[in-house]
C-alpha cells in the first residue's frame, strides 16, 4: 500500500480500522498501525459510524506540522459539518523557551492568531 501511495502521489491514505483488538494484535500490531507509523502522508483510520456532527479535535503545538494539521482539521470539520476544537499543546519544561519573544503572547494567544490566519467562517471553532 505504501509503495502504491507513493507511486500514485497520494496525499492521504484511508484505511479501515479492522476488527476489535486481540492479544495477538496488541503484541504484533495491525496493518493500520503499520500504515500510520510508516506512511509519508497522512493516514485516516476509519472505524464505526461516520463522524458527522461530532467534534474534530486538533492539537496544535505551533510546529510546522501542527500548522498543516490545523488546515486539514478545518477542511475535515467542514466536510463533516462538525465543530472544531483546537487544543493548545505545550511541552512542559523547567526553563522558558528563549527562542520566542515575550511579545508573542501566551501559547493560547498564539494559537488564536494562527487560527485567525485560516478561513474558518461558518464553523463552530473554539480553542481549548
Amino acid at each position: 500500500m505504501l509503495e502504491t501511495a507513493q507511486r500514485r502521489r497520494a496525499e492521504l491514505i484511508v484505511s479501515g480500522g479492522g476488527a476489535p483488538a486481540t492479544v495477538r494484535r496488541w503484541l504484533v500490531g495491525s496493518v493500520a498501525e503499520a500504515l500510520v507509523r510508516r506512511a509519508s502522508v497522512p493516514v485516516w483510520v476509519v472505524r464505526g459510524a461516520p463522524p458527522v456532527g461530532e467534534p474534530v479535535l486538533c492539537p496544535v503545538d505551533l510546529s510546522p506540522l501542527s500548522k498543516l494539521g490545523l488546515a486539514s482539521a478545518i477542511r475535515m470539520a467542514r466536510a463533516f459539518d462538525s465543530p472544531l476544537r483546537v487544543m493548545t499543546v505545550v511541552a512542559a519544561t523547567d526553563e522558558p523557551d528563549k527562542s520566542t519573544d515575550e511579545d508573542e503572547g501566551s501559547p493560547h494567544e498564539r494559537v488564536e492568531r494562527l487560527l485567525g490566519a485560516h478561513d474558518h467562517a461558518g464553523l463552530d471553532v473554539s480553542v481549548v
